[in-house]
Parts: C-alpha cells; structure tokens; sequence
C-alpha cells in the first residue's frame, strides 16, 4: 500500500483560536449515526435523532466566551492509537436546578458537536466511543461551573457539513 501524504502548509491556514458553540446529544437521542468520512474528513452521513413527541435535538451549553476549550490527545497502547479527547469549559451562576440536571448528566454517555471560531463545524464521538460528562462547582470562583465532556475515540473528530 502506498503511503499518500500532502504537506500541512497546502491544508492549515491561520484562524482564530477557540470554540464558538458547543453542543451535546444524549446518546439514547441517537437513532442512527454512520460514521464514514470522505477523503477531507467530512461525515458523509448527519447523526439521525430518534423521532419522539415532544421533538429531541442536540442541546446547546452556555460556556463563558474565554473558557471554552477543546483538545484532542493522540496517544498509543498496547491496542494501537486512541485520542483522549476533552471538552471543557466554564457555566456560570450556581443554582440548585443546575446541580440536579448535572446529576442526572452524569449517569449518561454523549456525543458532541463544535463549531470552531473560524465557523469549523466537528463532530466528536460515536456510539461505540461516546463522551462522559463531568461537572465541577466552585464558591471560590464567582459561584460557578467547570464542566467537561471527555472520552477516548479511535478516530479523530470529524467536520461536518449542516443540511
């Protein structure tokens, strides 16, 4: 098999650093979800959201703007390369409505979707390899949120193009 490598300055141009929006699918919403890519790494296929009343779809998270961050880790075991990926970012205002969704948050497996601030649309996750959700309460810290979504995937995020 040849090895078909382009070089990084042909493909990477500069953007903004960041993530602009962050959103998250509770994985029992997952009706169907194809994960081929075409040869730019762009899914082939939209996550397909089970058909339930009232209608399901993916959720949005209010991070504040400077806290938003994502990182996507290759690294290698004895079973080969997995990325240990992490979302992660800061909601404000402690609230006791807030601590009971986190709970019920915690007990559930995700998959996520970004949009980079140069308007890069990702897709983070699949059935097989979905996100856990984790949350963090601070006094300290103007009485907020740290919250994160992490997991190890076999592949690296996806873009996306929306229907």
């Amino acid at each position: 098999m040849e090895l078909q490598l382009t070089s990084l300055d042909r493909l990477c141009a500069s953007s903004l650093p960041g993530v602009l929006q962050v959103e998250y699918l509770p994985l029992p919403w997952v009706s169907s979800f194809n994960p081929i890519r075409n040869s730019a790494n762009i899914l082939a296929n939209d996550v397909v959201v089970v058909a339930q009343d009232p209608p399901v779809d993916w959720l949005s998270v209010p991070l504040l703007i400077n806290t938003r961050t994502w990182e996507e880790r290759s690294e290698r075991d004895l079973q080969g390369i997995y990325y240990a990926q992490q979302v992660s970012g800061v909601t404000p205002k402690l609230r006791p409505s807030v601590t009971g969704l986190f709970s019920k948050m915690e007990k559930i497996r995700y998959l996520l979707r970004l949009t980079d601030r140069a308007g890069q649309k990702w897709v983070l996750g699949d059935p097989d390899h979905a996100f856990s959700f984790q949350a963090t309460a601070s006094l300290q810290q103007d009485n907020q949120y740290r919250i994160s979504f992490s997991g190890r995937t076999n592949t690296r995020a996806a873009g996306f193009v929306p229907a």
